[in-house]
């Protein structure tokens, strides 16, 4: 499932983890049963733009370098000629954009500014390309499940006004509820092996989740 799937089916899923909720927590109020539901599909459907391309993806992020590098140094070999084109094109497009966006922005004045601009991306690229290769353990990961624990976690520490347990034990209440969870969300994942990669990766320190 990616991002947008998870989107169309996020208010049936909204619907499930409410009926969860409701469940366990019976004194909770139904806005506040669909508050918290909310929360958890929607780190549901963040968690689907968490899974990277691996090796491979890896390797176009620094072919994309090296591109724009070289894109980069072009423009400061054109002619007067060329940058003046190029410039102008560029200030259309941009007044052109700041009229949909109902905002003002300031159009590059020079090819030296418009390669600055290329700079930014090259910056841009060059921490994905750190981030990407520290994180390379989480390529394969079911995003999703850990997504769902660490809501999940969130709600039931809030509702039973005690913080869980950092290892899950099988057959518990909280092991319950955050299978039901999982299967309120569409999310094929048992919950032992979630909560576990959950805690796994709450020590990474480009992790999203939080021990």
């Amino acid at each position: 499932m990616n991002s947008l799937e998870a989107y169309l089916q996020a208010p049936a899923a909204v619907a499930r983890c409410e009926a969860v909720l409701a469940d366990y927590f019976p004194s909770l109020s139904q806005g506040v049963c669909r508050l918290q539901a909310h929360a958890i599909v929607n780190a549901v459907v963040l968690a689907e733009d968490l899974h990277h391309g691996g090796a491979a993806e890896k390797k176009e992020l620094a072919r994309l370098d090296k591109q724009l590098q070289k894109v980069r140094h072009m423009l400061c070999e054109l002619s007067p000629w060329a940058q003046q084109a190029l410039l102008m094109v560029r200030h259309d497009h941009d007044l052109a954009r700041a009229d949909e966006l109902r905002s003002e922005r300031r159009a590059p004045q020079s090819v030296p500014e418009l390669a600055g601009d290329l700079m930014l991306w090259i910056v841009a690229l060059r921490k994905a390309e750190e981030i990407h290769g520290e994180g390379r353990a989480g390529h394969g990961k079911n995003w999703p499940a850990i997504a769902v624990i660490d809501e999940g976690r969130k709600a039931w520490c809030g509702n039973e006004k005690k913080a869980p347990p950092p290892y899950l034990n099988p057959g518990t209440r909280l092991a319950s509820f955050l299978q039901n969870l999982l299967d309120a969300c569409g999310v094929d994942a048992e919950v032992e092996s979630a909560y576990r990669a959950w805690r796994q990766y709450t020590a990474d320190p480009h992790s999203p989740f939080d021990l």
